[in-house]
């Protein structure tokens, strides 16, 4: 019957996107999309078919798409949008074939149907423009991979074999930024950003660059804590030191102090206390003997240190303008009305909050502003029952991956758990201090992955404990008869 159902679906996909392959070839006179429907269609299919493999190499390709900008569109859109669209399609096609054979029962599906919810809502409470449909499938896509994984990583090592494929794919993201610093990116002037030289590798924004080196440096560390020659280690290490290094020369103060962090809590976590002890050492070495890092990250001093009263233009200049920006932008929210702040603004709204208020952050740029905090835009833009519902999914998904790091069969287990948390740790502090996990695709990919890989897993014990426990009581009434 399961069978049955698939080959139906497989079957009406199938036509649907024959027939808007072959109707876009007409309307448009093009082959172009009649070619990249079918291709998508042959990935549907072997998506339905072959899930775990394809969602193992979907995870992985996500990664490198990014550095894919340069490549010409397809009827107006770029291979990473095609790529998100695609994907998101596929994802939600799969979810709705095993909401009832798993998803419904997930920890969470009541706080990820009350976000999808409130997007969908927003919608209809926002313009109607393409910029409202964009930013709902930026912020819609990424939490499909929370039940997604969590519903099909769930057999022995899974969730291992999805970090050593993230750490495959992110080779080449490493690779790319060295070879921009070896052929001396950083030495044009147009890369220098606050009078400091800057790497940004083969991507388009710079804070991106650093989110992704801030991921595959864990992604790193993961690697070598469990390898178990020393060949491995060495390999892991090399690998692990290209990603961090890139990531410092992004200078991006959001990711290098949440990789510093979630490296020293790992190292506790896992009785790596000697890796704790070298990397306060290096920081207290760095920030003293180093005018760029003072100079990076001084802001954290004076929030401390200055006066609202009398210091408030040098306060507001703080975290390159955030601190004006976030309180200028929080005051005009609450001038919205009680109404208006429990419904949520809307789509882009937070750009008339932003843009109205702020004077210090970008005002030579003369393009809108995003509030550079992730808890602030879901507030603005989509109001507090949708914070509530992603600030809980985060919340409760890090606390399974301290379980699992806690009761994990294996001790690759256990460090699994460990680094998925500091993970999600590492990114939750980044949405404080910037933009990160919700608008970002590729990150907030990664985000949700990290928490449904140790749900995976747990699922993985709650399963062979039913089995055991089964096979135990047919076991004892077959000895008693």
């Amino acid at each position: 019957m399961e069978l049955l159902k698939t080959h139906n679906i497989i079957v009406l996909l199938v036509a649907i996107a024959l027939l808007v392959g072959f109707s876009g070839a007409i309307l448009f006179n093009t082959s172009a999309y009649a070619f990249a429907l079918l291709l998508a269609m042959g990935g549907l299919v072997f998506f339905l078919q072959f899930p775990k493999r394809t969602l193992l190499l979907l995870l992985a390709a996500r990664i490198i798409v990014d550095l894919m900008h340069f490549l010409p569109a397809i009827g107006g859109l770029n291979i990473l949008e095609l790529f998100s669209g695609g994907t998101t399609v596929v994802c939600l096609v799969l979810i709705a074939h095993r909401f009832r054979q798993d998803i419904e029962w997930h920890p969470l599906i009541h706080l990820f149907l009350i976000w999808n919810l409130t997007l969908i809502f927003q919608v209809f409470n926002s313009p109607l423009e393409l910029s409202t449909v964009v930013s709902f499938l930026k912020t819609f896509s990424p939490v499909l991979l929370l039940p997604l994984c969590s519903s099909i990583f769930v057999q022995r090592n899974d969730g291992l074999k999805v970090m050593r494929y993230l750490a495959f794919a992110g080779a080449i993201p490493i690779l790319s930024s060295l070879y921009f610093l070896a052929t001396g990116q950083m030495k044009d002037p147009e890369m220098s950003l606050h009078g400091i030289p800057r790497l940004l590798g083969g991507y388009k924004n710079l804070r991106h660059h650093g989110l992704i080196m801030l991921i595959i440096s864990l992604l790193g560390v993961f690697q070598w804590a469990i390898s178990e020659t020393r060949k491995q280690q060495a390999i892991w290490g090399l690998y692990t030191l290209g990603a961090a290094t890139c990531l410092y020369l992004t200078m991006i103060r959001s990711s290098l102090l949440p990789f510093v962090l979630a490296l020293g809590l790992f190292s506790w976590l896992t009785d790596r206390k000697w890796i704790l002890y070298i990397l306060g050492g290096a920081v207290l070495v760095g920030l003293t003997v180093s005018d760029t890092l003072q100079e990076r990250f001084k802001d954290f001093v004076l929030i401390f240190t200055l006066s609202r009263e009398t210091e408030m233009e040098q306060l507001a200049k703080l975290g390159s303008g955030r601190y004006a920006l976030w309180t200028s932008s929080f005051e005009a929210w609450m001038d919205k009305g009680i109404f208006k702040q429990m419904l949520g603004l809307g789509f882009g709204a937070h750009t008339e909050l932003t843009n109205s208020t702020f004077f210090a952050f970008d005002i030579a740029s003369g393009k809108d502003l995003d509030p550079h905090n992730d808890v602030l835009y879901i507030l603005y833009d989509l109001g507090p029952l949708a914070l509530f519902s992603y600030a809980g999914m985060t919340w409760v998904s890090i606390k399974a991956c301290f379980t699992l790091h806690n009761i994990g069969h294996t001790w690759k287990e256990k460090q699994l758990g460990a680094m998925c948390a500091c993970a999600m740790l590492a990114l939750t502090l980044n949405n404080l201090l910037s933009n990160g996990t919700v608008k970002r695709v590729t990150i907030g990919w990664m985000f949700w992955i990290f928490a449904g890989i140790a749900y995976g897993t747990l699922k993985h014990y709650h399963l062979r404990a039913k089995a055991n426990q089964k096979k135990n009581t047919f076991s004892t009434e077959k000895g008693l008869g």
